[in-house]
């Protein structure tokens, strides 16, 4: 399976060629981050960047802030109409949300009710990540990205997700929320170039093993 037809390579120069929704793939200092493309005032990006800090900014200011940032979107062949569906939900759960979406880990199905309030401590979820925001965004769209009974915990992830305990703790989150967090690691990730894959491949739903190979692909080019 192949995304070829479905991306664009974007920085600060030639992001005017681009309209509609995507999944914004970079890469900076070390760590991958994905987010929802969306005509939301504009073209913006929907993205958790760390703790407590959900985002809907103008894609240009990400250049802005980042200007040696190489990025990727990704863009499946959707109707109109469900394209526009994605935009409202990035909207309607920024304005119910605003910054406030935790980090953590767990099941991420079912983050959103359908007014986009986040529902906390349910299905042993902590929290979300960049990648599984993105997924919980299309879920309430409608859309699966994955067969999600191909998807297995992998050794390779775990030294992420003990890292991204630590940083919690330097960052000074609350020490409750770190327990909580550190007690769902188990290696199941979604990582954020098997989103950008996935959503591309759209309306098929990938396997673990297609995502993992079509989304480090994809990562090479940002990096």
């Amino acid at each position: 399976m192949t995304t070829q037809a479905r991306e664009l390579i974007v920085d600060a120069a030639t992001l005017s060629k681009w309209s509609g929704i995507g999944v914004f793939l970079c890469s900076a200092k070390g760590q991958d981050h994905v987010g929802v493309v969306a005509e939301v005032d504009g073209l913006s990006v929907l993205h958790l960047t760390r703790h407590h800090s959900l985002k809907l900014e103008p894609i240009d200011a990400l250049f802005t802030k980042q200007p040696y940032i190489k990025a990727l979107i990704t863009r499946p062949s959707l109707p109109i109409e469900r394209a526009i569906n994605i935009s409202i939900v990035c909207r309607r759960i920024y304005r119910k949300q605003g910054r406030s979406v935790p980090f953590g880990f767990g099941d991420w199905r079912g983050a959103f009710d359908k007014e986009g309030a986040y529902l906390a401590n349910q299905r042993g979820r902590t929290g979300l990540t960049c990648s599984t925001l993105v997924l919980s965004v299309f879920e309430l769209a409608g859309y699966l990205l994955f067969d999600f009974d191909t998807w297995e915990p992998r050794n390779a992830d775990m030294p992420w997700q003990i890292a991204m305990v630590k940083w919690m703790h330097d960052a000074g989150a609350d020490p409750d929320h770190i327990a909580g967090v550190d007690a769902s690691v188990d290696g199941r990730r979604f990582r954020p170039g098997e989103v950008a894959a996935g959503f591309a491949a759209l309306p098929d739903m990938l396997t673990q093993a297609e995502a993992e190979t079509v989304g480090q692909s994809l990562r090479q080019k940002v990096l």
